[in-house]
């Protein structure tokens, strides 16, 4: 089974999202489930974590109100993705 997980923010510093993200990936190995985790980011990037799981970004600009976290700007990228 294949899952994915899109986080509208995620900041790769820290925080709950990001422990949220980390328990899922680990709860994930072992289980035959592959965890995808689609977050706005820096730059397009898939990042593999561990052998049942992946971190994809999609470049997105950074939110005004917190600037370590990023927000979804370009709804076909993130399509394009999916």
């Amino acid at each position: 089974m294949r899952i994915v997980d899109v986080c509208a923010f995620y900041a790769p510093q820290g925080g709950g999202v990001k422990t949220y993200v980390e328990q899922k990936l680990k709860a994930a190995h072992g289980r035959g489930v592959e965890i995808i985790i689609v977050a706005p980011g820096e730059a397009d990037r898939i990042v593999a974590r561990g052998p049942a799981g992946a971190l994809a970004t999609v470049a997105a600009p950074r939110f005004p109100l917190d600037r370590r976290y990023r927000y979804f700007s370009d709804e076909e990228a993130l399509h394009a993705l999916l």
